[in-house]
C-alpha cells in the first residue's frame, strides 16, 4: 500500500508530533508499505530524500522558531500538495494536524478522488 502521512513539522525534528511521524512512517515502512512523508523543510527550501525507507518530501517552508525551534509554516501549500499527490499516487493519506500543509493535502485528495 502506498502511505502519503502529511505534517506541518519537520521529519527530523526532536518533539512529540514528529517523533510519533517518524514511529508510524518507519513502521509502515518496516511492514513493506510504500512511505512518503511531506512536512515543512528545515532549509525553507525544499528537498526529498530517503530516511530509514521512508521517502521524504520536504516543502517550501518559513521557520516559526519564535514559537518553537522545530516548527515550520508551508508556502503555498496548495501548490505543493497538488504536485505531492499526482507524483506519489498514494493509497491513503493521513494527516498529522489541522495546519496548512495537512489541510492542503485533505483538499487536494477529495480533488483527486
Amino acid at each position: 500500500m502506498r502511505i502519503l502521512i502529511a505534517a506541518s513539522s519537520n521529519y527530523i525534528a526532536f518533539h512529540g508530533q514528529a517523533i510519533f511521524t517518524i514511529n508510524l512512517a518507519e513502521g509502515m515502512a518496516r511492514n513493506g508499505h510504500i512511505v512518503m512523508v511531506a512536512a515543512g523543510s528545515e532549509r525553507g527550501h525544499p528537498y526529498h530524500g530517503n530516511i530509514n525507507g521512508v521517502q521524504l518530501e520536504a516543502v517550501r517552508a518559513l521557520s516559526l522558531r519564535i514559537i518553537h525551534p522545530d516548527s515550520y509554516v508551508s508556502i503555498f501549500p496548495s501548490l505543493s500538495a497538488g504536485r505531492i499527490l499526482d507524483f506519489f499516487q498514494p493509497d491513503i493519506v493521513h494527516i498529522q494536524d489541522h495546519y496548512p500543509l495537512s489541510r492542503a493535502m485533505v483538499f487536494a485528495a477529495i480533488d483527486v478522488a
